[in-house]
């Protein structure tokens, strides 16, 4: 598994492809990663946040986009990322030191 320093802009790249393995560009790329952070509350102190990042095209067919990691505490961090038109996804972790 991956690992990142607490802190840092992470940044995805993908190429979305379809079934028969064909790069393409689809209309919309989202990012969305799950993260947990600290609350100012007592009652639940550390709490999941979820946050969408539409992505931008980049060359080709490539997208790509960034998440400031300062926001969350160290832990595991899942991500996903969805076309639409054509569909198509990708999903992953890694910890976050």
């Amino acid at each position: 598994m991956a690992s990142y320093i607490r802190g840092n802009i992470i940044r995805w790249t993908t190429t979305p492809y379809d079934v028969d393995g064909v790069a393409v560009v689809p209309s919309a790329v989202t990012l969305s990663v799950i993260y947990r952070y600290k609350t100012a509350t007592s009652n639940r102190p550390i709490t999941r946040d979820q946050v969408e990042i539409d992505m931008t095209p980049d060359a080709g067919s490539t997208w790509v986009a960034e998440w400031d990691s300062s926001v969350a505490i160290p832990g595991s961090v899942n991500w996903t990322i969805h076309s639409t038109g054509p569909s198509s996804a990708d999903k992953g972790s890694f910890d976050l030191t």
